[in-house]
């Protein structure tokens, strides 16, 4: 959880020369983009950060922000000179083939489908799969090749090269378990999915309680499936609905159709004829009455659907529901060439293949991918904060509704983010928190601070005289917080561990183990003095039941509840560590992300990237800051990269 928060920031302020061409004692090197790109058969490359491995010295912070360049054929690079005194190497521009958006390189999307609360893609440069937002379980694609990908309420599914079907997420009554044979396209929905094989017929798995996963016998061209019914284009253009039919959703209109989709309780087609939607089933939000202009392709969700228009804008009609919300779902301006719609979010592809979404069930899809630099980031159960490179403002995004819709204004110094409240120390090292205050745990004292750090219902600092207050619920046995000078704290579930200067690590508070039954034991009678590692510390983090720390040659130790394996720590040299609730991740030596523990919710897999300078966990999401600034969010909520 919460931890050495100021390792996360960027050092002090540096001085950097930035007219690169001009001063050549300064900037000194412009070169081909030999390795800083890959090109798909396409043309079109990655993210266009660097492969190269000339030095770019992690010391160098905050990240320069940088400026992306389209269609250019070289990476220029600057050097800076930093308040420590080091000479080092930063990207000053990044090539970026496929087009800019948000100041970061654009990736290519051949598909997007959108779940309740995820959304997943198909690149376009290299056919993987590639998922970001809420995350049960939905959002770990497996590795490899594949044609289509489609993203349910809960699970997902795709095709891969082989022509199989391979599915992901939560398993409910067998929609993770599809049969056998090769497939041509697969269509995912609430809790059953179905697809069209080799021969043109139709195979369902999943929930079957009203017929929706007994499809009729037949050769069809196209299946969409909806809450509790599906639908399909036969081989000669007429429609075919099974399952659930109390609002009309499988009676479907006469005619031939040119394409189809199926919503919760409602269904859209496009007619071959004259390119109009016809829409059929429930209509109590007006989901079954579209417009009457022409289109090229629809996607139907809960109580809304959206279409292409022949001009490839956008029209959608009906309502979504947003995090208990009624809004019309509107979509952006601009021209689509794809869309899908689900739940209450929204993903299309614009005509340079990027993707964009809008509007999901529990916040938004796209801010979990954020433009810019950035100098600090902290996770949170539903959302990540970070700190602007240039001016140290914060910006916020979410799939929680408590996060502040406009960030707190100012300049900060450090964020900790909780699972339902935060702080961050300002310019002026006084503390600002939001969020639930039911016990106090977001009003924190008055005065300066030199670190901040969040528990579960309450908040940990360290004063600048170097003592430890700490505000919110009280988790201490009868008794006074530990007395002494203190240069790192970190505030767990129930309990809190600190470092003194001279690097001892003391811990208090109320310790708890999961007995067995998975019963929650605490007491003093749960925590050992011998338990705590002897010598002393370089980092401190605690999770809901365990703690982890840095030694001095840069190994980790861990104790406490280790009923996930979050205690059990990998070997070799690590420069940070930060525990989660069930699972720890560290930042070894080389930059590489390695993470231990639980991982129902894909916490504990961590990008394979390497170029980490911090990491933050919080309950079962991580949040990681790389060397040029861009942030990566994994675990329960995922982010697009």
């Amino acid at each position: 959880m919460s931890t050495f928060r100021n390792a996360i920031q960027a050092a002090a302020a540096f001085t950097a020369i930035r007219r690169c061409l001009s001063v050549l004692p300064v900037c000194f090197l412009v070169w081909a983009c030999s390795g800083s790109v890959h090109n798909g058969q396409d043309g079109s490359v990655g993210d266009g950060s660097s492969e190269d491995a000339s030095p770019i010295c992690h010391a160098c912070s905050p990240a320069l922000s940088h400026t992306c360049n389209p269609g250019l054929s070289a990476v220029e690079r600057c050097i800076q000179y930093d308040s420590n005194g080091t000479w080092c190497e930063r990207p000053e521009s990044e090539t970026c083939l496929t087009g800019c958006r948000d100041g970061a390189c654009s990736v290519p999307f051949s598909q997007v489908s959108s779940g309740s609360s995820h959304a997943c893609g198909l690149r376009s440069d290299d056919s993987t799969v590639v998922c970001w937002g809420y995350n049960e379980r939905s959002c770990n694609p497996p590795a490899g090749a594949f044609k289509q990908v489609g993203a349910g309420y809960n699970s997902t599914c795709g095709i891969r090269g082989d022509d199989t079907v391979a599915c992901w997420g939560f398993d409910s009554d067998g929609t993770t378990t599809p049969p056998a044979g090769s497939f041509k396209a697969i269509a995912v929905g609430v809790m059953h999915s179905c697809g069209i094989r080799g021969d043109d017929s139709v195979a369902c798995w999943g929930q079957d309680q009203q017929g929706q996963a007994t499809p009729p016998g037949g050769p069809f061209k196209q299946v969409s499936v909806g809450a509790f019914h599906s639908c399909g284009i036969q081989s000669d253009d007429t429609l075919s609905c099974w399952g659930a039919n109390d609002n009309g959703e499988s009676t479907p209109p006469p005619g031939a159709f040119r394409q189809l989709s199926a919503g919760e309780s409602h269904t859209c087609a496009i007619r071959g004829v004259d390119d109009q939607v016809e829409c059929w089933g429930k209509n109590t939000n007006g989901q079954a009455t579209p417009p009457s202009d022409s289109f090229k392709a629809l996607s139907a969700a809960a109580e809304f659907t959206c279409a292409v228009r022949s001009d490839d804008t956008l029209a959608c009609w009906g309502i979504a529901r947003l995090a208990g919300n009624v809004q019309e779902p509107t979509p952006p301006p601009g021209q689509f060439k794809l869309l899908s719609a689900n739940g209450g979010s929204s993903c299309g592809i614009r005509p340079d293949d990027t993707v964009e979404c809008w509007a999901s069930y529990d916040g938004q899809l796209e801010p979990l991918h954020p433009a810019g630099s950035y100098s600090a980031a902290s996770a949170g159960a539903k959302q990540t904060c970070g700190l602007r490179s240039g001016d140290a403002t914060m910006a916020c995004w979410s799939l929680g509704a408590w996060a502040p819709s406009t960030p707190l204004e100012g300049s900060f110094k450090s964020l900790s983010l909780g699972e339902y409240h935060a702080c961050g120390i300002r310019g002026d090292d006084t503390l600002a928190c939001w969020g639930d205050d039911q016990y106090g745990q977001a009003t924190p004292p008055e005065g300066p601070f030199l670190a901040v750090s969040i528990g579960e219902l309450h908040t940990c600092g360290i004063q600048t005289d170097h003592s430890v207050a700490c505000w919110g619920y009280d988790i201490n046995p009868p008794g006074t917080l530990p007395l002494g000078s203190f240069v790192a704290v970190s505030a767990g579930s129930r309990h809190n561990c600190g470092l003194h200067t001279d690097g001892a690590v003391e811990c208090w508070g109320t310790f708890c183990r999961i007995g067995s039954g998975g019963s929650l034991e605490c007491g003093e009678a749960f925590f050992e003095e011998d338990e705590l590692p002897s010598g002393v510390l370089k980092r401190v983090t605690v999770g809901t039941f365990h703690t982890c720390g840095i030694r001095p040659d840069d190994t980790l130790v861990c104790w406490g509840d280790n009923s996930y394996g979050q205690a059990t720590p990998p070997a070799g040299s690590f420069r940070e560590v930060n525990a989660g609730y069930y699972h720890t991740c560290g930042i070894r030596s080389d930059t590489t992300v390695e993470c231990w523990g639980d991982n129902r919710r894909g916490q504990s897999t961590a990008p394979s990237a390497g170029g980490f300078l911090a990491i933050d966990c919080t309950r079962d999401v991580c949040a990681g800051l790389l060397n040029d600034g861009r942030q990566v969010v994994w675990g329960e909520l995922v982010s697009k990269r």
